[in-house]
């Protein structure tokens, strides 16, 4: 319900009458991480970790809370609490978890967890790992493989379902790829674009050209809501009505790159605005990203497509909500993944009116 003064309250009751309740310490960082005041957030998780060292959901509270404040090496080794946690579903093998050996004459499975954002994000790193063993093996979601295809150093891919258990020494899941590397805010590999090098799909390139009018005015990319499952979506997602200002401004083409249920809100929009939707010929992420390359700038809120956009070198916008992901750190307009990506963050939570009219304004 988020009705943060009133939890905070009875928490701190709990812990006036029972000091050693780690959950409540816990409680109290998650409402403190919520309202962006991260270093007391952290406080609250390390003091339920002090009462109770084997607490998964501590740790990787504190874990995601210190990488938002940009203390990476902490933060990396407490994240990977995460396959202790009841919602993470570790992989079935019986191979040892690779640490970042090398291991020339091995080959190491790489597996993709959690989202296809995070999937684009860190895939960057294969290349890296390429050079640690003899074969990078990738097991991924099918809606990826063509993408993840043009990725420099991936020997195979595979989906799950078609995965051996025999063909590799080691495994590691892609999110732990940073923490093996020892990334840190100066050694982040963001060369773009890191995918996409020679992507086609003739048949979509004719529909594309007819749909994308070659004329001088600017050609924008849009995306409003992300994946309805994601935990902070109602957050994170906003509404095409949000982007009226915006998307009434003269002199721009807008095309919607928004697949899904909230695709559906086009229909909706005053007959004067022009939003041509290319979602029917939007098969995989392989297709978004030659949809991305006949545009000139992607504005989207922090969801799979931004991530491409920035993994492609493509100018890209994303509109952050006043709680947001760990990976946009606290503050800045600049990100150091994606070089080309500029961040637009709300000041107060669900306040899109005014992120929109400073997007507007400098569009």
């Amino acid at each position: 319900q988020e009705a943060f003064d009133a939890a905070q309250t009875t928490l701190v009751k709990v812990i006036t009458l029972e000091p050693n309740h780690s959950e409540a310490y816990n409680n109290l960082g998650n409402i403190a991480n919520r309202l962006n005041q991260l270093s007391t957030a952290v406080n609250y998780y390390r003091q339920a970790i002090a009462r109770r060292y084997q607490f998964p959901d501590a740790h990787f509270n504190l874990g995601m809370t210190l990488l938002k404040m940009g203390e990476f090496k902490e933060g990396w080794a407490e994240c990977e609490w995460r396959w202790q946690r009841k919602d993470f579903t570790p992989i079935k093998c019986s191979q040892s978890q690779w640490q970042g050996e090398d291991i020339p004459h091995g080959n190491i499975l790489v597996h993709t967890e959690q989202g296809a954002g995070d999937a684009i994000q860190f895939i960057r790193y294969l290349p890296l790992v390429a050079q640690k063993c003899q074969q990078v093996i990738l097991c991924c979601p099918e809606n990826l493989i063509r993408l993840f295809k043009t990725v420099p150093g991936i020997s195979h891919i595979y989906t799950p379902e078609k995965m051996s258990g025999d063909i590799f020494a080691v495994y590691s899941p892609l999110m732990s790829l940073p923490h093996c590397f020892g990334t840190d805010l100066t050694n982040i590999p963001a060369q773009v674009p890191y995918l996409g090098e020679g992507l086609e799909n003739p048949q979509l390139g004719a529909k594309l050209n007819k749909l994308i009018t070659k004329t001088p005015k600017l050609k924008v990319g849009i995306v409003w809501g992300g994946s309805p499952t994601h935990a902070n979506d109602r957050h994170r997602s906003s509404d095409l009505k949000d982007w009226l200002p915006l998307l009434q401004l003269k002199g721009v083409d807008f095309y919607s790159l928004q697949k899904g249920p909230q695709a559906s809100q086009i229909a909706q929009l005053p007959p004067e605005v022009n939003l041509r939707d290319l979602s029917n010929y939007l098969g995989d992420y392989a297709d978004t990203a030659i949809a991305i390359s006949y545009l000139d700038l992607i504005i989207s809120v922090d969801t799979s497509v931004a991530h491409l956009a920035g993994a492609l070198g493509k100018p890209v916008w994303t509109l952050l909500s006043f709680h947001h992901d760990w990976r946009w750190l606290s503050e800045g307009e600049n990100t150091p993944w994606y070089p080309t990506m500029r961040l637009f963050r709300q000041s107060q939570p669900r306040d899109w009116l005014s992120v929109m009219e400073i997007v507007t304004r400098e569009l």
